[in-house]
């Protein structure tokens, strides 16, 4: 997210996403559909607008459409927001994290320190 979110919003949000989460891994619908109401409310009277603001809305609208029969992917959407609110601007894009052992190191500084 591009905008700025205010400590206490993000906090807020990341807390009510991670529980949604993992309220849809144990197919437990009805509590995802109560995060995902605060999840609204706070979005839309805490976060400042644009396209972060649009993101979390819409990833509210495919959790609801998917949590009842798809609850994995309903998660996995949750998932996507939570990161969208913690990264706050680079949510969703891709990042050189290193490879699947956790070598953060690049292609770059490998060559680099082998000469």
């Amino acid at each position: 997210m591009s905008d700025e979110l205010p400590p206490d919003v993000r906090a807020t949000l990341t807390q009510l996403l991670e529980s949604a989460a993992e309220d849809a891994r144990t197919r437990d619908a009805d509590s995802v559909r109560d995060r995902l109401r605060r999840v609204e409310t706070v979005t839309d009277e805490e976060v400042p607008g644009g396209s972060g603001k649009e993101r979390l809305r819409h990833g509210v609208r495919q959790v609801r459409r998917t949590v009842e029969t798809e609850p994995l992917v309903a998660a996995e959407y949750l998932a996507s927001m939570r990161r969208l609110v913690e990264d706050e601007g680079g949510a969703g894009e891709p990042t050189d994290d290193g490879d699947e052992n956790g070598d953060a190191d690049s292609d770059e500084s490998r060559d680099a320190d082998s000469t």
